[in-house]
């Protein structure tokens, strides 16, 4: 039998928060190269690596990537140090990740994975928001141009920075495409807000109003509204358009800075 002799990396359960290169995601095959370094393979999206390391157990270097088809990601606009990548992928798979950029160098550095799919007692967002807004101090990351720059997404996400972590704090959009694909409402009993009437008719929106990082049915709100699988894009102060035509008002903040959308508005 053979003897342990010393150990690579950290060990423990990939977690959402500052990002720590020295921690394996998953590490999924390794090889012994020429020069005696060890690479190693990490089955993981949050972020995607393949490293190497010196006998003794030091990391060499880091490949991250590749990006999603046709790349991705998105700088804010307001500080430009600052860019968020969001893999956007099956649901048990999605991510926002959060990097530092240096533009004297050229460097950059993976700060933050932000978001993770086992996160927030397992709620995730129908999407997965990249796009930053700004309000009072706070970040916000929406979803509305991942997918389509200019025309909009059936459902707005949207997330709010806290310390090195996202908390989904609001949804916004078709409700057929929210009650067939998000399954936080499919556990609810919500046939009472549609009035047996088609689900395909209605605009839904969700604002987490207590802080439990949970889908409440009183936090459901539902309004039947012409065009309502309309493509919705979000503007800075935090309006949603509609390719419909309509818009929705600014939301009301609350004191921790959770947005309530009033459909009627």
């Amino acid at each position: 039998a053979g003897e342990f002799q010393s150990a690579m990396g950290k060990a423990g359960k990939p977690q959402a928060g500052r990002y720590d290169p020295l921690h394996l995601h998953h590490p999924n095959g390794c090889c012994i190269a020429p020069d005696g370094s060890l690479w190693i393979a990490e089955a993981d999206m949050a972020p995607k690596r393949l490293s190497a390391w010196s006998p003794d157990g030091k990391l060499l270097r880091a490949f991250y990537g590749p990006s999603g088809y046709g790349g991705g990601g998105t700088m804010d606009a307001s500080d430009p140090s600052r860019f968020f990548y969001a893999f956007s992928g099956h649901l048990d798979a999605r991510c926002v990740m959060e990097f530092t950029l240096d533009w004297k160098t050229g460097g950059w550095q993976l700060k933050n994975v932000l978001s993770r799919p086992d996160e927030h007692g397992g709620l995730t967002l129908p999407g997965a928001p990249e796009l930053p807004l700004h309000r009072d101090g706070s970040t916000y990351l929406v979803d509305c141009f991942n997918s389509n720059p200019i025309g909009g997404r059936p459902v707005v996400s949207m997330g709010l920075i806290r310390g090195d972590r996202l908390i989904p704090v609001a949804v916004v959009g078709h409700a057929k495409a929210l009650m067939n694909n998000w399954s936080p409402l499919k556990a609810l009993d919500l046939k009472s807000k549609f009035g047996g009437k088609d689900e395909s008719a209605f605009l839904l929106s969700w604002s987490d109003g207590n802080g439990n990082g949970a889908v409440d049915a009183d936090e459901v709100q539902v309004i039947e509204r012409a065009g309502a699988d309309g493509l919705l894009t979000m503007l800075p102060d935090f309006r949603i358009i509609s390719s419909a035509g309509w818009e929705i008002a600014p939301p009301q903040f609350g004191k921790d800075g959770v947005p309530s959308y009033d459909l009627t508005q």
